[in-house]
Order: structure tokens, then sequence, then C-alpha cells
């Protein structure tokens, strides 16, 4: 489901070719599809469900993180100048 919406915000952010794109790729019907797939086929929680879950948070903390981790090197690098 991540995929699917990654490459329509990806993709369909280039000029023009997005927009056809956008016509063509439908994130929102795809992931209904595999959602009402997974609601009648279930199956028990894996390892792999799990760790795909902690990377996805972690890279959510990173994405984060980072501004905050710049505005501090810049802040550093300025104080160290005067």
């Amino acid at each position: 489901m991540m995929v699917n919406i990654a490459l329509e915000v990806l993709i369909g952010s280039i000029p023009l070719f997005g927009d056809i794109f956008d016509i063509a790729w439908k994130a929102n019907r795809r992931n209904y599809r595999l959602m009402m797939r997974h609601l009648h086929q279930p199956r028990q929680h894996t390892w792999k469900d799990y760790a795909f879950l902690l990377s996805l948070l972690a890279a959510v903390l990173v994405i984060l993180a980072t501004p905050i981790v710049v505005l501090l090197l810049i802040i550093l690098w300025i104080a160290h100048r005067m």
C-alpha cells in the first residue's frame, strides 16, 4: 500500500507526465482491493510484518529528526565562527 502511494506521489509530481500517470494509476483503488483481499484471506502476522513496521517507523523518525540535526549543526558552526 505504501508503494502504491509513494509511486503516485513521486511520479505524479513530474509535470505533464505525472498528470497522465495519475489518470492511469489509481493508488486508492489498488489499496482498496488489497485491503479487501486481506480481509477475505486473513493470515497470521510474521516477524517480517513487524520488521517492516519497525523500519517504517525508523524512517519516519529519521525524516523528522533530520531538519533538527541540520539546524543544530548550523547553529554550532555559527557559534564557532564567532
